[in-house]
């Protein structure tokens, strides 16, 4: 395997940048541009160890830098490793990292070290995942998920739910290589007991899913209403900038405009959308007919009405045509009516606020925490970190429920087959039985340099 050598710090003016050299000939390509100062070889070096020292190339004194030497196995790839950290500048950095390029080493993909890290058995897959989940966290709870997943949390409950099913393949197959032997009958109620537990424990990790889904990418909430209602101003204080323009004119926003927010515990992609009415603007019309489209595919929809007035036809006519499930109803300028009625709507999820003050606003981030039912989350849940892992758990469930339906009319060889089937799926989940170019596939989203 060739050695390879990338960038690992963000590019980018700093006080120390870091160049990262791992692979089979690691220390003496390194060797070959850095001078430790007491003439110590890095060849020498016991892991764990650093020197001072400078990268010379070509000749000439690039900078004065720290080697920290790796060994293997013992090392984040599992091979030979030396991370020179110089002074954080651009073309520094570019300049050490060329000097190894020129020595011999290769230029590394995308998430390459982390790979490497999976391939030598340092880390499992689930746990690689979880790393570039980390990096890209933006908010409490997804780190959290994230770092759950690094510590390996969701891999030790696979293999728990694992071992359920090698302990009834163990019993099933004394049962057929040993029918002499006093060896007791499994009976198919008991099989089924075991199998439709183990399901149950699969479909809670699956219909979890929507929760762990909004926390990694957040919910897409479309802010919707006739023109004039406050969606803007709305928009404006939850992204807490002045993202859309606010005029008493009707109109104004004629095109979506998104901003990605935490609102409470909540991540949001917010939608602010032009207001809905009929118009012969030809431009309006266009954001209108486009509000409605974002309205439909929204995950959330935040339908605001002043409640200052009745609520007009066209505003029953866009209720109408939303899933009212996915609605909020917001009745703003609660500061100059606070006791409209809005009972005939038949809206269960209801909030007074006045985007003006910003009164009713927490009360907002609340339903909308409810409405992704973030309070089910206790100590200990279970949250898959990404869609692969969704995709194992759920092929993983419909074909143990293949087993179940069919239980009655499986020979006993053949339901053994199924059952190692199921276990070859979930052992997809920390990396196991899994194909090249799954593995290609996950680590090409990574950086390079990670």
């Amino acid at each position: 395997m060739e050695t390879i050598a990338a960038i690992s710090t963000p590019i980018g003016v700093g006080g120390i940048s870091m160049v990262r050299t791992s692979g089979p000939d690691a220390f003496e390509i390194s060797q070959k541009v850095f001078k430790a100062h007491d003439g110590t070889l890095l060849k020498d070096m016991k892991g764990f160890t650093a020197k001072l020292g400078n990268v010379i190339h070509d000749g000439k004194c690039i900078d004065e830098v720290i080697a920290l030497v790796f060994r293997a196995p013992k090392s984040f790839t599992g091979e030979n490793m030396v991370q020179i950290s110089c002074h954080g500048g651009i073309f520094i950095t570019r300049c050490v990292l060329r000097s190894l390029l020129d020595s011999g080493a290769s230029m590394a993909g995308p998430g390459e070290f982390t790979k490497r890290a999976f391939m030598n058995g340092k880390i499992s897959l689930e746990k690689a995942e979880s790393i570039m989940g980390l990096i890209s966290s933006n908010y409490e709870r997804e780190r959290e998920l994230n770092f759950s997943s690094y510590c390996g949390k969701s891999g030790n409950k696979i293999e728990s739910l694992k071992n359920i099913l090698i302990d009834l393949l163990s019993d099933l197959n004394a049962e057929i290589d040993y029918p002499d032997e006093d060896v007791p009958s499994i009976s198919d109620k008991e099989i089924y007991n075991r199998l439709s537990d183990l399901n149950d424990k699969l479909n809670e990790l699956i219909k979890n899913h929507d929760i762990s889904y909004v926390i990694r990418n957040g919910l897409r909430t479309a802010i919707v209403g006739a023109p004039n209602v406050g969606k803007s101003t709305l928009m404006n204080l939850i992204s807490n900038r002045e993202k859309s323009i606010v005029t008493d004119i009707p109109g104004t926003t004629r095109d979506a405009i998104e901003e990605n927010v935490i609102f409470g515990d909540v991540p949001l992609l917010l939608i602010d959308t032009a207001g809905i009415r009929e118009t012969d603007d030809k431009i309006e019309k266009i954001g209108t007919e486009r509000s409605k489209e974002i309205a439909k595919s929204a995950d959330l929809i935040f339908m605001m009405l002043d409640s200052s007035r009745e609520i007009t036809n066209e505003e029953l006519e866009i209720l109408n045509s939303i899933d009212k499930n996915k609605v909020i109803l917001i009745l703003n300028k609660k500061d100059i009516k606070p006791d409209y009625k809005c009972d005939f709507l038949n809206i269960s999820r209801v909030v007074r606020i006045s985007a003006k003050t910003g009164e009713g606003i927490e009360e907002l981030a609340r339903e909308v925490s409810n409405f992704v039912n973030l309070s089910s989350i206790r100590n200990g849940t279970l949250l898959l970190a990404t869609e692969r892992q969704y995709d194992v758990i759920k092929k993983a469930f419909y074909e143990l429920s293949k087993i179940i339906n069919d239980l009655g009319s499986v020979p006993r060889d053949i339901l053994i087959d199924m059952i190692k089937n199921v276990m070859d799926i979930l052992s997809e989940f920390t990396g196991e039985n899994i194909e090249n170019d799954v593995v290609d596939s996950i680590f090409s989203k990574f950086c390079v340099g990670k």
